[in-house]
């Protein structure tokens, strides 16, 4: 990729120990780094167009009002080339029919994924192609880790459809290697975490799912007004869940389905939207909060060995 340049300013450890100490810090998007301040007043200035970012969410309307296509996307920070400066990568939507309509066809960069490279300038640039991220199906998650510790953070994606596990190149490209290391669950994946669930230094990916549906089994609701059928957006509550997914990492570039081993079947499949990962009860290992729609959230706690009880 044209002007990619690989540095080596990570973050030192006793970052990590300020946060737990004295509260938040935070990166600002040209790399500074400062302390939460309490002040009178905070005011934001809307610089999108300043800084090129040009990404647009689509979620077209069908006559059906197919319901994942009510829901927006994930965005998250990734310093992919490691030079202290965050990038961004958005998660497009797109109705799923036309996305595999698409899937021969020449790639239209609006209706992909996006990742824009962070210049140090204020500014970003589109490097989506060039970093082989184009992705087209109806993205929702971003999880940003590196789970092969080679230095480099890598990128999942969670989707209504095949999830996929990006690894970072060192180079500014990454590869799909989703299928290779068994992480490409065909749910509807809505969101996605790392974080090392079992203590042995390695993390491992825990993926929120949300309904048991997919195009072959999908809900269609209307009702008759008139002498007119009239469609509308069923009501998650009335669509059975889907269990979510625990992925441990095996440290050989694949992962392990432990989900029921975990306990996470033990409760019944909900409608989950978002995932926290903390270790909640201070006892040395990663707890989890999901966050659900329409019931009751949930709040795994960890023994310790990666099986998790819900004690919400």
């Amino acid at each position: 990729m044209t002007g990619f340049r690989s540095s080596r300013n990570t973050i030192p450890v006793w970052l990590t120990v300020l946060f737990s100490l004295f509260g938040p810090l935070f990166f600002s998007m040209n790399g500074d780094l400062f302390a939460e301040e309490k002040q009178s007043a905070i005011a934001f200035q809307d610089v999108t167009d300043a800084a090129q970012i040009t990404f647009q969410h689509r979620s077209p309307v069908t006559v059906q009002r197919h319901l994942h296509l009510m829901m927006g996307s994930g965005v998250g920070w990734i310093d992919f080339d490691r030079d202290g400066f965050p990038d961004l990568y958005c998660a497009q939507g797109e109705e799923w029919s036309n996305v595999e309509r698409k899937q021969s066809q020449p790639v239209d960069i609006a209706l992909s994924n996006r990742l824009y490279w962070n210049r140090r300038n204020s500014q970003f640039q589109d490097v989506t192609v060039a970093s082989g991220l184009t992705v087209l199906n109806y993205s929702m998650g971003i999880a940003v880790g590196d789970y092969n510790h080679d230095g480099f953070d890598d990128l999942y994606v969670s989707a209504f459809g095949r999830n996929l596990l990006y690894c970072n190149q060192g180079d500014g490209t990454f590869s799909e290697v989703s299928s290779f290391a068994h992480v490409d669950d065909p749910g509807y994946g809505a969101s996605c975490t790392w974080a090392d669930l079992n203590g042995d230094g390695l993390l491992d990916l825990y993926v929120v799912n949300y309904l048991e549906i997919d195009r072959d089994h999908y809900p269609i609701c209307s009702r008759r007004v008139d002498a007119a059928r009239v469609y509308f957006i069923c009501h998650p509550r009335y669509v059975p869940g889907q269990y979510d997914v625990v992925y441990l990492n095996l440290g050989n570039g694949s992962f392990l389905d432990v989900s029921q081993k975990a306990g996470l079947h033990n409760e019944p499949a909900r409608q989950g939207l978002g995932v926290f990962a903390a270790d909640y009860d201070q006892d040395g290992d990663m707890d989890l909060y999901v966050a659900n729609d329409s019931v009751a959230n949930q709040l795994w706690i960890n023994n310790g060995q990666g099986v998790f009880t819900d004690q919400a």
